[in-house]
């Protein structure tokens, strides 16, 4: 049997090895959590009968049968808002961490196979942009971007800060990325898939590149916990979405002051950014510990 026979039925054994997904237990736990919270953030506002900018109540009136949140300072109903608040939060925090995870992977693949003048450079570049420390790069940025309506059809605001964190994120996939390609590259079944015939693009996106799906991954769901935190902050430093927009940091950021006589105004929202992030925790230890067997 020749060489090439015995190394090509490991060419789909590279992708099948290294392609994994959460485990039951707790990463389908984080899963369902994630999934119903996405689904309650999505069809709530969609069949509610008030807006998330009615003002139709007493201000701060407690949790009720009619108001099960309550109302905030204004007198809009919380439910409403703390649902919407979380469709824009967990949508931004989704969509930016998968725009830098696919961006950083492609730089990172693109890199493993330059010539080495041309690796160098891109290597330089992500070191670069990941000596700035994360947080700070992406509140100076979302500072920067303002509240300006960059992106039809999203909130004043949500476009620089979804920019900010997609510049500040992307560098680690790139690295990660790049670092594991350059070692997959000397497997023998990808030199066998060269031996082949196979163009380089065909090697990547069909051999290499799916062996990096659980690294990346995992290491997305562990930086949607940071984001997640992150963005429900940027509130209290006076850079996020504009009001009236509900948003779950600004919402809480509106009421702090206001604990001892209405709690539910801030801790409600509080609870909804606990459990985005505890359910991004739930599956970063489930796939960072399948990853790492």
């Amino acid at each position: 049997m020749t060489a090439t026979e015995t190394d090509a039925p490991e060419l789909t054994s590279v992708r099948r090895r290294h392609i994994q997904f959460p485990r039951l237990g707790e990463g389908m736990i984080g899963s369902v959590i994630l999934g119903g919270l996405a689904l309650a953030f999505t069809i709530i506002p969609m069949v509610s009968t008030t807006s998330s900018s009615d003002i139709d109540a007493d201000p701060l009136s407690p949790p009720s049968r009619q108001y099960l949140f309550g109302t905030d300072q204004l007198g809009r109903d919380l439910f409403v808002r703390t649902f919407e608040a979380g469709r824009i939060d967990l949508g931004l925090v989704v969509v930016s961490i998968a725009v830098a995870m696919i961006g950083g992977s492609i730089i990172g693949l693109i890199g493993a196979y330059l010539p080495t003048p041309g690796r160098l450079v891109v290597t330089r570049m992500t070191d670069a942009a990941m000596a700035f420390p994360y947080i700070v790069l992406v509140i100076g940025l979302a500072a920067a971007l303002g509240t300006k309506q960059l992106l039809p059809g999203l909130p004043r605001g949500a476009a620089g800060i979804g920019i900010a964190i997609v510049i500040a994120c992307w560098p680690p996939y790139a690295r990660l990325t790049m670092t594991r390609a350059l070692v997959l590259r000397s497997r023998e079944s990808i030199i066998a898939a060269k031996v082949l015939g196979y163009s380089p693009a065909r090697i990547i996106f069909r051999h290499i590149g799916p062996a990096l799906v659980s690294m990346n991954l995992s290491y997305a769901a562990t930086q949607a916990v940071a984001t997640t935190a992150l963005v429900g902050s940027l509130a209290f430093l006076g850079v996020g979405i504009a009001p009236p927009t509900p948003e779950l940091g600004q919402m809480m950021a509106d009421s702090v002051a206001l604990l001892p006589v209405a709690w539910w105004a801030s801790i409600i929202p509080g609870a909804a950014v606990l459990l985005i992030g505890l359910g991004f925790a739930l599956v970063a230890d489930a796939t960072g510990e399948r990853t790492h067997r």
